[in-house]
């Protein structure tokens, strides 16, 4: 329900701005399948068979000047994020999901399946370039529904 929540709010949010295009990509049924099969938070798994994949396009839609501001991955790109050697073991087990908006480089959010939330659910973390891993113990669920909400704040001045 809380997804739901957001979701349904950040849907809202961006259909009342001009500048912020939220893009919803169904993932097919073959790909759930293949990914039901891998070790992945089933509260993750759920989301992507109810709403599949989405970014938020900032600025005029398939402009070059528009980038995606909010973005979890493609089902197909699901942990194909290069995680840097510096984060160790951490980074050979973690599975990115979704990128974090920085316009340098490419830092991303991702699933720790040796952080056992239990239920199946893995504690979430940031990757960014130039820090250690660092893990917040809450599952997907709660992390999407932060994004969510953090996002709306910093552009609730867009037009």
């Amino acid at each position: 329900m809380l997804v739901q929540a957001a979701m349904d709010a950040l849907a809202s949010f961006c259909a009342s701005k001009k500048t912020l295009h939220l893009v919803i990509n169904k993932v097919p049924p073959e790909k759930l399948k293949k990914l039901s099969d891998e070790e992945l938070p089933p509260s993750y798994l759920r989301f992507l068979s109810v709403w599949g994949t989405f970014h938020v396009s900032c600025g005029t839609p398939f402009a070059e000047e528009g980038h995606e501001c909010l973005k979890l991955f493609e089902a197909d790109q699901l942990g194909s994020a290069a995680l840097d050697d510096a984060w160790g073991d951490a980074g050979e087990v973690a599975i990115a999901f979704q990128y974090i908006n920085d316009d340098a480089v490419d830092d991303f959010y991702c699933f720790n399946p040796t952080i056992d939330l239990g239920d199946g659910e893995y504690a979430v973390g940031r990757a960014h370039h130039d820090e250690p891993l660092a893990w917040d113990h809450v599952g997907f669920e709660e992390h999407l529904a932060y994004r969510i909400e953090e996002f709306m704040e910093q552009y609730a001045e867009e037009e």
